[in-house]
């Protein structure tokens, strides 16, 4: 079974969180048809990480698996899924992030212990940076890991999404 930290987390803390990426020495796999296409190491202020989901890598964590149609893999390769908070203003509509790790990506014991280490490093710089806030829906409260930024949205009527 995987792990995941879901959140919402505005432009801010997204930024210092590519910030902390970078002061960690994570890259970022770029994708295309033909499987990896490049490894991308992330730099301080490198706020030009436009996808919605990213996926982070360290050499250390081993070797990339490909699957039957020469794509990545994500259940068995060793990766972090990094998925941003997407904001559609003119929808009023906020849909939450995540950082994901796969459990079968963990089967190899040495990878899968950094990946994990990894995983929870990342994941407590989330919760240490988003605030765990209590919202409303309907009748009742929940809480979620949503920044002061998302938060503002969330009082002038934005809908979270999953």
């Amino acid at each position: 079974m995987g792990r995941q930290v879901n959140f919402y987390m505005g432009t801010t803390i997204e930024t210092d969180f590519i910030n902390y990426l970078a002061a960690n020495h994570f890259s970022v796999l770029k994708r295309d048809l033909n499987g990896v296409k490049a490894v991308e190491e992330i730099r301080e202020g490198n706020g030009q990480l436009l996808e919605k989901m990213i996926l982070l890598y360290k050499g250390d964590y081993g070797k990339i698996v490909l699957n039957g149609e020469n794509q990545i893999d994500f259940f068995l390769s060793p990766i972090i899924h990094f998925s941003r908070t997407i904001v559609k203003y003119e929808q009023k509509k906020i849909i939450r992030g995540r950082l994901w790790i796969s459990g079968k990506s963990m089967l190899d014991k040495e990878s899968g212990k950094l990946v994990l280490k990894d995983f929870v490093l990342l994941s407590k710089w989330i919760k240490k940076h988003i605030p765990y806030q209590e919202l409303e829906y309907e009748d009742s409260t929940y809480k979620e890991y949503i920044d002061e930024e998302i938060y503002s949205l969330y009082k002038q009527q934005f809908k979270l999404q999953a």
